[in-house]
């Protein structure tokens, strides 16, 4: 890796994909900043669009020849995404600009993860990930700040807005920092006082935001980090020590916000899981958007397969990307979770493949930690974060969301880690 010194400071120089990777990562920490609080208008996430092509370009006249058995997976899964989905506009034809936009919103994270993969650099991706702990005790602040500025629930992101739904990308952002914490700690390369704070901050900041979610998946990256770690008294005691932190602060919730009274009972989990209405009476539940839209929006065996067409069923602050169907059927609260978007577009097939990419993430991720290819920790991140991505896939639509990149970009971290080590071992041969 090239450096050049000053002093005890190293700089590296960057090529210009690597300063628009640089960007791509880091915009959902700065988009609220950039857009809520100085007179910038929300349109600067286009540049993410036009990197990302130029990326693309990139991947295609360069480095996607040496794509390895472990990538293999992920280029068909997203070569048949995209070959259903034009199959599918050809057979609900409306407008082109439908199927750009909805194009654009779902196939997007798969090019930066294409980017990530084979264009950064390993210590590029290090560092990118260690400079999420700054970050978290930024957010940190941030959110306290609201909270005591008035802000409660959906409304408080921290530094990733004030507007409704900002705890969407809130939720994935503490993931992501959860489990490299609790990773690196029960790995035995992190301190148990930072590992409480990130656990006691993060179980705060999702209590003052009602993130109720992350109290679940609080236990679930707690019990796969223990499950891919060695065995140790400390990490027993830590599991302990987290589930002691979850009832303290989920009785913290029920104070501050009477409605989530008993959220995790099990009475309440089966509501959840029952519910046909998530908002309304006249919209669909989380857990019951399949037979609902399929019954009402999706008559037929085709439709039920390939939907009503990518972007056919999409939104837009452009008029021209405003479609007919979400203006009649808006109150439906479909564009609320992306499987139940993914579904009423492309279908039964769409849904599955899109979903695999993350199945094959996690399988590919444990292959290679196995064969041991690629970086231990990268692995068991990408592990970690593609279960989770499956549950978000369920549970809201973040993932069509900015903060997706940072997602992708976890995701990406073993075939970064394998890259690097390949080309390593070729220098030797």
């Amino acid at each position: 890796m090239d450096k050049s010194s000053a002093g005890k400071l190293y700089i590296k120089k960057r090529t210009v994909s690597e300063w628009m990777m640089l960007f791509i990562f880091f915009f959902p920490a700065a988009q609220a900043f950039l857009t809520e609080l100085l007179p910038i208008p929300d349109a600067i996430k286009f540049l993410c669009d036009g990197f990302l092509v130029l990326l693309l370009l990139k991947l295609f006249s360069q480095r996607f020849t040496k794509i390895d058995n472990y990538s293999m997976p992920f280029v068909v899964i997203v070569g048949l995404f995209f070959f259903i989905t034009l199959v599918g506009y050809l057979f609900n034809y409306q407008s082109v600009f439908y199927y750009l936009w909805g194009l654009r919103n779902n196939i997007r994270m798969f090019v930066a993860f294409f980017a990530f993969a084979y264009l950064a650099d390993w210590e590029d991706a290090k560092g990118w990930i260690k400079a999420l702990d700054v970050l978290f005790v930024i957010n940190f602040a941030v959110v306290i700040l609201q909270y005591f500025s008035g802000y409660g629930q959906d409304y408080i992101g921290g530094i990733f807005g004030t507007s409704k739904g900002c705890n969407g990308s809130l939720l994935i952002f503490l993931c992501i920092v959860f489990a490299k914490t609790i990773l690196s700690f029960m790995r035995g390369e992190e301190k148990m006082s930072k590992c409480i704070f990130v656990s006691v901050a993060s179980l705060l900041v999702s209590t003052l935001s009602e993130l109720k979610m992350f109290f679940i998946l609080f236990i679930l990256i707690l019990f796969m980090a223990s499950f891919m770690t060695a065995h140790s008294i400390k990490k027993t005691l830590f599991f302990a020590f987290g589930a002691v932190l979850v009832v303290l602060f989920g009785t913290l919730l029920t104070v501050l916000y009477k409605d989530f009274t008993d959220f995790l009972s099990f009475d309440s989990l089966i509501k959840a899981l029952t519910d046909t209405g998530y908002a309304t009476d006249e919209d669909i539940g989380r857990f019951t958007a399949l037979p609902v839209i399929s019954q009402r929006f999706l008559p037929g065996f085709f439709k039920k397969l390939f939907g009503l067409g990518l972007g056919n069923c999409d939104s837009s602050s452009l008029s021209m990307f405003n479609t007919p169907f979400f203006e009649s059927h808006q109150t439906v609260h479909y564009s609320y979770f992306s499987y139940a978007f993914l579904f009423l577009e492309t279908g039964f097939v769409g849904l599955a493949l899109y979903a695999s990419f993350f199945v094959a993430s996690f399988f590919v991720s444990r292959k290679l930690k196995k064969l041991e290819m690629a970086d231990e920790f990268a692995c068991q991140m990408s592990i970690i974060l593609s279960v989770i991505s499956l549950i978000l896939l369920v549970y809201n639509s973040s993932l069509r969301m900015e903060i997706g990149f940072m997602l992708f970009f976890v995701l990406a971290l073993p075939i970064i880690s394998a890259n690097e080590q390949r080309e390593s071992d070729d220098v030797y041969i």
